[in-house]
């Protein structure tokens, strides 16, 4: 039998076998997991180059407005409006290798190709879990080099700056706006949830987050048991999210208030987060969205390696509008 190598060059089946899955890849990698789906929000922002994103924070009222008489002086002294919120670029990186070995072992393009498809999803599921991960971090794992994840942007103690730093560059202990609603040891779900017997923080928290008819949670995110006990509170009038209506979404969820309610194997357990898309999103880099390297190899090593490469960063916007409930039981 031929060997592979003499009869197929792998660079260039390589990057046929990745053109040809790019856009099924790329649906995945929204879809895998529910928290990069809803803030992924359909790519709806895109920014490219630069080491950072900056985004003005407007905040406040003008003091110089009132009532006043026909000869009353108006105040023009003019009063701050915005700061900057500044956040960095993350990158994440993944690989797929195959050995020389390996290419010799699956000869010929039906076996060759299962296999680069294989390790290719490979490294898409695991950067993907991996993003899933972080989400609900601090921004202090890797070095800091990670997103600036939930556990940061809503805060269970959000009159503290968070161990990596001011979110977006503004400290929250100086600015009251700045701070996202948080409500801890929320207790038993049957007494204190959705129609509890003894009240319900579910509506507060909800109401915490919600200013007229302007802004208003778009969705709950929560760990696989607090959305057990919604469930169970509903008895029979439980209302499913069709998937099919939610961008062919691979998992279902609940419905609340009007909007969805989803469960998250990542989220911490006994917590649930009320999530503006408006306000919390990703930002992603179209010069960086799962680009591939060039086949390359290391000395004294035979095999062939690709990079899958990802500029991201999850930004916050307006965290008084944002919520988490922490500390659920049944």
């Amino acid at each position: 039998m031929t060997a592979v190598t003499d009869t197929i060059n792998f660079d260039s089946f390589l990057t046929s076998t990745i053109k040809k899955y790019e856009k099924e890849l790329q649906k995945n990698f929204v879809e895998y997991r529910p928290s990069i789906n809803l803030l992924m929000d359909n790519y709806g922002h895109k920014e490219s180059g630069g080491y950072s994103v900056q985004i003005p924070a407007e905040f406040g009222n003008n003091s110089s407005t009132k009532f006043f008489s026909p000869y009353d002086q108006i105040d023009t002294t003019p009063s701050e409006f915005a700061l900057p919120l500044i956040y960095p670029w993350r990158h994440v990186a993944s690989s797929a290798t195959v050995s020389e070995i390996e290419k010799v072992a699956n000869s010929g393009k039906e076996k060759l190709f299962d296999l680069m498809e294989g390790r290719i999803r490979q490294a898409v599921r695991s950067m993907v879990n991996l993003l899933g991960s972080e989400v609900y971090s601090d921004g202090t794992s890797f070095g800091g080099n990670t997103i600036v994840g939930l556990a940061a942007g809503i805060s269970t103690t959000p009159t503290v700056d968070p161990a990596s730093g001011p979110v977006g560059g503004v400290d929250s202990p100086s600015h009251i706006w700045w701070r996202n609603n948080s409500i801890t040891s929320a207790g038993s779900f049957a007494a204190n949830g959705v129609n509890g017997s003894t009240q319900d923080l579910v509506i507060k928290q909800f109401d915490n987050c919600t200013d007229g008819a302007m802004d208003r949670p778009t969705a709950i995110l929560s760990s696989q048991s607090v959305f057990e006990y919604y469930n169970a509170a509903l008895l029979h009038t439980v209302r499913y999210v069709d998937p099919l209506k939610k961008g062919d979404l691979s998992f279902g969820g609940l419905y609340y208030q009007d909007m969805p309610w989803y469960w998250d194997r990542q989220c911490p357990d006994g917590r649930q987060y009320f999530i503006n898309t408006k306000y919390v999103h990703f930002y992603t880099d179209p010069q960086m969205m799962f680009r591939w390297t060039e086949s390359r190899t290391w000395p004294n090593q035979v095999v062939d390696i690709r990079l899958l490469l990802l500029r991201v960063l999850l930004c916050y916007k307006d965290r008084m509008f944002l919520g988490v409930i922490d500390g659920w039981t049944a």
